[in-house]
């Protein structure tokens, strides 16, 4: 099967998804080979189920990169392995010298015990931290994507820029929501694609939780003005600051759920400037009128 996937793909996504395919079947088969020498590789294996969600969202250079990059952690924990057995090896035969100059076998025995041992327990936290890191760029996705729906459920078009007429609970996440968008970006420009992420999910996972509440929720339902361009600025602003991080994904949302409402062909036609000038608090743009 995963052969045939090899021939597919490129015929269904085009040639430069050629390389994944190879990739993985490659990363698999030392997969199955580590399984077989005891190697604890479940970090691997996951980091290679995230990157297939990643190539499925359309996401074809990280999930690439994502298969690349558990390749060579396998092949590092395979070099890992052999040290430790050739450094078994080596104590096994200078085992006689070692009793000679005093160290009896019980303490031989447990020096390659603790070694083992050490081995066995230890941690991998680059594999973990790129793990954590596509864990939290598919929550991100779910919960875009359910904005999304929201919106596309509860309006039938986009609703009014008036800023100045939001009540003071709603104003206070337009400002909040600027400062992630600023902030996240601040973080792009200086390269720095994981703090972004984590901003972003920051926000939509503790954030825009305490603020949607089952009054936010109530509003939203009955048509209040206040609560729907509230939920539609911040929306169509997260959508925006995550096309900067996964492409792919942030259009396909947009296309699916909010592409009739906004207008915009594109999410990435949709226009920064605008966006925040319009949902800038009438103080901020009196300020910077002067």
């Amino acid at each position: 099967m995963r052969k045939g996937a090899a021939i597919c793909i490129p015929h269904i996504w085009g040639e430069t998804a050629r390389p994944y395919p190879i990739l993985f079947e490659q990363t698999y088969s030392l997969l199955e080979l580590a399984r077989q020498r005891g190697l604890d590789v479940r970090d691997i294996e996951t980091l290679l189920d995230l990157s297939k969600v990643s190539f499925l969202d359309g996401e074809l250079v990280k999930a690439i990169g994502d298969v690349s990059v558990s390749l060579e952690f396998l092949r590092r924990r395979y070099q890992n392995s052999e040290s430790l057995n050739n450094y078994l090896a080596d104590m096994l035969k200078m085992a006689p010298d070692l009793e000679k100059i005093g160290l009896d076998n019980a303490q031989i025995e447990q020096s390659l015990l603790t070694a083992v041992k050490i081995n066995r327990s230890r941690k991998y936290d680059m594999a973990q931290d790129l793990i954590d890191q596509r864990i939290m760029e598919v929550e991100i996705k779910e919960r875009l994507r359910g904005l999304g729906n929201l919106i596309n459920s509860s309006m039938r078009g986009r609703p009014a820029i008036e800023v100045g007429s939001l009540i003071t609970s709603d104003m206070d996440m337009v400002v909040l929501t600027r400062k992630v968008i600023e902030g996240s970006t601040t973080n792009l420009l200086h390269n720095d694609i994981d703090a972004a992420v984590e901003e972003m999910h920051r926000f939509l996972y503790k954030d825009l939780d305490d603020y949607f509440d089952e009054s936010v929720g109530f509003r939203l339902a009955q048509g209040d003005k206040s609560a729907s361009l509230t939920m539609y600025l911040v929306t169509i602003l997260l959508l925006k600051m995550a096309s900067s991080v996964m492409p792919f994904s942030a259009e396909n949302i947009y296309q699916q759920t909010i592409k009739d409402i906004e207008g915009a062909a594109s999410i990435f036609l949709v226009i920064w400037p605008d966006l925040f000038m319009e949902m800038a608090p009438p103080t901020m743009m009196r300020s910077g009128s002067k």
